[in-house]
């Protein structure tokens, strides 16, 4: 719904007011029933997960991506540290976002070397 209905209909709609100066009705019709979808999906809060676990898909198979997936595959950990030099954070980071992860991010100046700080976060 969120990829390509919202964003076609958002433009399908200007379109069709700058060519005919109305919206056509079965654009409207489209509009109505991603309104309702939208409605009953968003109608109860989202159920909180009852442990800790995230999909743990990162494909690399570096030390630091294999502890990246032990992190996210812990069933009670929410939050973990990987100390790494900068670029193999980096690296982490790349592949958290690649994965799209629920993961936030942060650096923790501590220690040499710095820790990449990771708290598990329910954006899915």
């Amino acid at each position: 719904m969120d990829d390509w209905q919202v964003p076609c209909l958002k433009s399908l709609i200007s379109w069709s007011r700058k060519q005919f100066d109305q919206v056509h009705p079965q654009l409207v019709s489209w509009l109505a029933s991603v309104r309702q979808q939208l409605k009953a999906a968003t109608a109860h809060q989202p159920t909180p997960p009852t442990d800790a676990a995230r999909p743990a898909d990162v494909t690399c198979n570096c030390q630091y991506c294999g502890q990246l997936n032990a992190f996210l595959a812990d069933s009670t950990s929410k939050v973990g540290r990987i100390p790494a030099r900068e670029d193999l954070r980096q690296h982490l980071i790349g592949m958290i976002d690649r994965h799209q992860c629920d993961v936030a991010h942060s650096l923790e100046r501590k220690g040499s070397p710095f820790s990449l700080v990771l708290t598990k976060t329910t954006g899915s």
